[in-house]
């Protein structure tokens, strides 16, 4: 076998990877002209993301991991490293905005409690297709919900009417 030839699958492995690090590091582009190709500038002020998304948040590749790519903007545009127990709010409730003066760190129940309210304030009818209306809709005190009344009060029958069957059965 000639010279510099690898003996066995381990060198050769190992020969491999080492040219595939060099030239990976040769070839490295700078991870914030990475990040601007990835964004589109929109007119209400978004920086919405066109790379990596999952579950519409925007995702980028850094230093040999994926990191969010709106907690990268953060940190290199506005120097804000998030603590674990927080996470960024999108204020402009774009989920693929990378702006990060559209985003606020909030605790993970705010965060909970300011998106529910606009999910549910754009339904107008219960899934069973009552009306969410004044009368008919019921807010629930101890947390951001509200509940048709009409099927509540189908549903209270429906189980009355199990439980007076079932104590029937056992006389």
């Amino acid at each position: 076998m000639p010279r510099g030839y690898p003996i066995n699958r381990e060198e050769a492995l190992a020969k491999r990877s080492k040219s595939l690090r060099l030239y990976r590091e040769a070839t490295k582009i700078d991870p914030i002209i990475r990040f601007w190709q990835m964004v589109s500038l929109s007119e209400n002020g978004c920086w919405t993301w066109k790379g990596g998304i999952s579950n519409g948040y925007a995702h980028f590749w850094l230093d040999g991991k994926t990191v969010k790519a709106y907690h990268f903007s953060l940190e290199y545009f506005r120097g804000i490293i998030i603590p674990m127990e927080l996470q960024p709010d999108h204020l402009c409730r774009n989920k693929a905005c990378v702006n990060p003066w559209h985003l606020e760190i909030v605790t993970p129940q705010e965060n909970v409690r300011r998106a529910l309210p606009n999910n549910q304030d754009l339904k107008t009818h219960c899934p069973r297709g009552h009306p969410y209306d004044q009368e008919n809709t019921y807010h629930r005190p101890d947390r951001p919900q509200r509940n048709c009344k009409i099927c509540k009060r189908e549903a209270n029958k429906r189980w009355l009417e199990k439980q007076t069957v079932s104590l029937g059965t056992t006389q």
